[in-house]
């Protein structure tokens, strides 16, 4: 599969997260075109996590939440859930008018429409005016009007977020604890980038792991988190060396010795009389 990106998303919000941008942009355009999915006066499409790794089987599941968090951030996306089964955690993407501006494409039509105050919204914040632009569309493109209201599990995703970033400010206090005071942009991407792919227990143990051998460096725990994910967690570098297999020593008995001494006898005596 080929990826591509935007550059001036790639600049807003780095490369990887650019990426995946490029893929919901791709998927919001084309429901717009065929009309599906319209909720609250945007067009969405909607992946799980192991769809995400699906796609991007290069990023760990981790990573991918923390990069679509990112330009959550930025105002590039904004996240819903529409799903028609209460217990569906999938996640729905849409674009903000924000990222279609960076991407250079025209604001779409339906994006334009402001809900001022003398609009009639209800508690969800829709239109419920049959004059309301947005109403005739949403009647027709939403094929879920007749399920009932689903729960609310905003509570569960934030708690999971809450986890992700508890866990993060772990390692980056353990790290700058241990190794050294993060120093820019660039190590912080480079740790947190360690983080989403390890895992807090991992990087926390390279860390350790780095002050035990009295080598604080960042790419040495690298090494050291490479080592482990082929070797197996926990795996001592120092043992390496003791595992390469020792050259056996000769051993001798008693026999041996007193044959090795006739023989050199024998060849002495050869030698005298030739």
């Amino acid at each position: 599969m080929d990826y591509s990106f935007n550059t001036d998303v790639a600049v807003e919000v780095g490369v990887e997260a650019a990426v995946i941008f490029q893929n919901i942009a791709f998927w919001c355009k084309k429901n717009a075109a065929n009309e599906k999915h319209f909720h609250d006066g945007n067009y969405w499409t909607y992946n799980s996590r192991s769809a995400w790794h699906d796609l991007f089987p290069f990023f760990a599941e981790r990573k991918i939440s923390r990069l679509l968090q990112k330009l959550k951030e930025a105002g590039l996306i904004e996240v819903g859930n529409y799903n028609a089964i209460g217990y569906d955690r999938t996640l729905w993407y849409a674009v903000t008018p924000k990222g279609w501006k960076l991407l250079k494409q025209d604001v779409p039509p339906f994006l334009m429409v402001e809900k001022s105050a003398t609009t009639p919204l209800d508690k969800n914040g829709k239109c419920n005016n049959q004059n309301c632009q947005l109403h005739g569309t949403e009647l027709t493109n939403r094929l879920d009007e007749s399920v009932p209201p689903i729960p609310d599990i905003n509570t569960d995703i934030n708690k999971e977020e809450e986890e992700e970033e508890a866990g993060w400010q772990e390692v980056v206090k353990c790290y700058q604890n241990n190794i050294r005071p993060i120093c820019g942009e660039m190590e912080r991407d480079e740790l947190l980038s360690l983080y989403q792919d390890y895992g807090k227990e991992w990087v926390i143990a390279s860390i350790h792991e780095s002050v035990k051998n009295d080598v604080r460096k960042r790419s040495y725990m690298k090494a050291v988190l490479e080592r482990w994910k082929v070797d197996g967690f926990g795996v001592d570098s120092r043992k390496k060396k003791d595992s390469q297999p020792s050259k056996k020593k000769a051993s001798y008995s008693q026999d041996d010795y007193e044959k090795v001494l006739a023989e050199l006898e024998r060849k002495d005596n050869n030698a005298r009389e030739g």
